[in-house]
């Protein structure tokens, strides 16, 4: 997979790196006495904790990929790689940052831009 796609717009940005966390979120989850846990799940969640950088072959895509992080909206659809296929699915983005590293006149640069991608829905659920 080249790039990122968000909203079916694909941003020429260089992955650095990719972390996919499998979260497995509980509506109720308690020991009894004798310690036995006692649960109901919701569901299996992919989440990813994502770095990526400029493209020197493509340097606006970063300021329009910045820009569309900082938009109001609460549901994005991306398509994240995965050891079985990609994966396209619905989420939110969480702890973005990224840091100016170097003023020249006008122009910024920024690196290591980093979030995280929430998804809305579980991936896969309880039968």
């Amino acid at each position: 997979m080249s790039g990122i796609i968000v909203d079916g717009v694909t941003y020429d940005l260089p992955w650095v790196a990719v972390t996919e966390k499998i979260d497995k979120l509980y509506k109720y989850a308690e020991r009894n006495e004798a310690g036995t846990l006692l649960s109901e799940l919701i569901g299996v969640f992919y989440n990813f904790d994502v770095q990526i950088a400029e493209s020197a072959a493509n340097p606006t895509d970063y300021a329009l990929f910045w820009a569309m992080l900082k938009t109001a909206k609460t549901s994005y659809q991306i398509t994240m790689p995965d050891p079985s296929g990609d994966l396209t699915y619905y989420c939110y983005f969480s702890n973005i940052q990224h840091g100016l590293i170097k003023q020249k006149g006008t122009t910024n640069y920024f690196r290591g831009l980093s979030f995280s991608i929430i998804a809305i829905s579980p991936a896969v659920v309880p039968a």
